[in-house]
């Protein structure tokens, strides 16, 4: 889901993969579970976090990813009217762009009709709140099957992004 949320707001926010960075966050590069291997201070392109997320399974490039469209999604929300402008600011300021993508997640959910799934995480590590069924997960997979870059991310035979992360921590440790 994470992936298939991520190419629906690139399209929604006319984002390029392929020349946005993504920053990896102390968090995120803390992740447990499979790994894309990466570390705080790594910068990524989006197009080899996505890759990093589904080719070893990445629960840390799941995380970083879920932090960077939450940032984008973030931009579009309205505070309340009724708050003068330094309340609406630390409306905004409070938001957690994990959650705000989480909720996205859950959104599109509820768009391809799956009735018996919620998610409580971007990554898929064992949350009690997580749950799904297997008619919800086929409906996921077809929708996600429609998706030219989903099919080129998945097809891929050859983790390119381990030698690009290598390269990325060579020249920030110059």
């Amino acid at each position: 889901m994470t992936l298939l949320v991520a190419i629906k707001l690139i399209k929604r926010f006319n984002i390029d993969p392929f020349t946005s960075i993504v920053p990896i966050s102390e968090y995120a590069a803390s992740m447990t579970g499979t790994s894309a291997l990466l570390e705080s201070g790594d910068k990524l392109l989006l197009n080899d976090l996505l890759h990093g997320m589904m080719l070893p399974s990445g629960n840390d490039a799941a995380l970083a990813i879920s932090e960077y469209f939450g940032e984008v999604l973030k931009a579009t929300v309205l505070p309340p009217i009724d708050l003068d402008p330094k309340q609406q600011k630390e409306y905004i300021n409070r938001l957690s762009p994990r959650k705000l993508f989480i909720k996205e997640m859950n959104r599109l959910t509820q768009e391809l009709g799956m009735q018996e799934t919620v998610f409580a995480n971007p990554h898929g590590l064992m949350n009690f709140n997580n749950h799904s069924s297997a008619q919800d997960v086929a409906k996921l997979v077809s929708a996600a099957m429609k998706e030219p870059y989903f099919c080129q991310i998945v097809n891929c035979k050859r983790p390119m992004y381990l030698s690009l992360i290598h390269i990325c921590r060579c020249r920030r440790r110059g």
